[in-house]
């Protein structure tokens, strides 16, 4: 999909605005996508998901951050966490973590962790 480039350090140039993807789509295919009927469905910012047991992480260098959940309303029964931090990209919370890890992605992984763990009964104290 499509996959501006975040600010900060990335390896994608800081030309690639989603104005000039769309554009991109428009040249190639005619039209732009119509992301409305996947907003309805699967419900956008404010995912249609049955359990509450679920968290979603994002990181400023992800090209999929876009279609990601990166904040929720205060009174929804889910998580979001955002790491803003130079080299965090996608799926890096699910790496094992290392010494060397920057201190946000520490802090997602430990966010994740104590979800999990009141989740399934297991709360620290």
């Amino acid at each position: 999909y499509l996959q501006r480039a975040p600010g900060g350090v990335n390896l994608r140039s800081s030309h690639l605005t989603l104005d000039v993807l769309e554009q991109q789509c428009a040249d190639v295919f005619g039209t732009t996508p119509d992301t409305e009927p996947l907003q309805k469905r699967f419900g956008g910012g404010h995912p249609n998901v049955a359990d509450a047991s679920v968290v979603f992480t994002n990181f400023k260098d992800d090209p999929w951050m876009e279609a990601g959940v990166a904040e929720l309303e205060q009174k929804s029964p889910y998580r979001a966490t955002v790491a803003d931090c130079d080299l965090c990209g996608h799926c890096q919370d699910l790496h094992s973590p290392s010494p060397d890890d920057p201190p946000e992605l520490a802090r997602v992984r430990q966010e994740v962790m104590a979800h999990l763990r009141r989740w399934v009964g297991r709360e620290e104290t």
